[in-house]
């Protein structure tokens, strides 16, 4: 008898398929994000993201997509919050990233 399936081919397996079928029952107007990690590091994901979606599914979606890289995170935030007019002025780090960065020279360089 073969051994069980671990990890990754499990998910693929098994978890993946599930979740697809999941996501073929929703109804208009919901959503899901479903990430499992199958080792440690190691993930996969099924995801689906109703067009009226509101902002906090938008964010598990690119988290979903971008972990662990916060920086791919944060630059499509902003770019998703630009592209529909999301203000973001209330966010420190929003606000943070949007100033401009201004060079200093010191001893001549």
């Amino acid at each position: 008898m073969p051994d069980a399936l671990t990890g990754e081919a499990f998910y693929d397996t098994e978890i993946a398929p599930a979740l697809a079928e999941i996501t073929k029952r929703l109804p208009a107007g919901m959503s899901m994000v479903a990430v499992v990690e199958y080792a440690p590091g190691e993930r996969g994901s099924t995801l689906y993201v109703d067009p009226g979606a509101d902002m906090a599914m938008r964010m598990l979606d690119m988290l979903a997509r971008t972990a662990p890289n916060i920086d791919a995170f944060m630059i499509n935030l902003t770019r998703y919050a630009a592209k529909h007019g999301i203000d973001t002025s209330s966010s420190l780090i929003m606000r943070l990233m949007a100033e401009p960065r201004h060079a200093t020279t010191e001893g001549g360089r």
